[in-house]
């Protein structure tokens, strides 16, 4: 057999195999590569929902707060009036 012969047959086997292997495998690795981009556009910005529900969790903390705050200020409130009270009922022993 020829060295020329055979020098083209295995150029265009080769030539094949690379035109089949871009035609075949285009479509996959476009494919792959938006399934990709789309998974980390999805871990760069949270969904629309999860933002809603973190600020309805944040406005429920918030309120949560100012309930305890009020709580708290009515509880010293009443702790000072009692104070008050027990020292006008108790009598000056000192005197």
């Amino acid at each position: 057999m020829d060295i020329t012969a055979l020098a083209s047959m295995v150029t265009t086997i080769i030539l094949v195999a690379l035109i089949g292997g871009i035609v075949l495998l285009r479509p996959i690795a476009k494919r792959a590569g938006l399934l990709l981009e789309q998974k980390l556009h999805e871990k760069q910005a949270p969904p629309a929902d999860d933002a809603r529900q973190l600020r309805e969790r944040l406005q429920l903390l918030e309120d949560e707060v100012r309930m305890l705050n009020e709580r708290q200020h009515f509880t010293e409130q009443l702790l000072s009036r009692g104070e008050n009270r027990q020292e006008q009922l108790t009598p000056d022993v000192t005197s």
